[in-house]
């Protein structure tokens, strides 16, 4: 599926609509390590999350149109980041 704008994404995740802040509630909730999430018209930028660590995680950006695939396999790269800062003591 090619995912072109918010609306897409929004299809994508089953949101409850399509705005930055629902989105952004699905990926939280639907992650293992409640990523992050923010958009504009040209993009969007997910990250991972791990409580209680100095700094952020790596982001990952991409820019519309991109296909649903790209997509699932930035969230994973998310959680595998969020996982292994964790495991070393929120350093990457």
């Amino acid at each position: 599926m090619i995912i072109a704008n918010l609306r897409d994404l929004a299809a994508h995740l089953c949101a409850a609509h399509d705005t930055v802040e629902s989105v952004a509630r699905r990926i939280y909730k639907d992650t293992d390590c409640g990523a992050c999430f923010t958009a504009d018209e040209a993009k969007i930028v997910v990250s991972g999350y791990v409580e209680g660590i100095e700094g952020e995680c790596p982001s990952h950006e991409l820019a519309y149109p991109f296909d649903s695939e790209t997509f699932e396999d930035a969230l994973a790269e998310c959680e595998r980041e969020a996982a292994e800062i964790e495991a070393y003591g929120g350093v990457l």
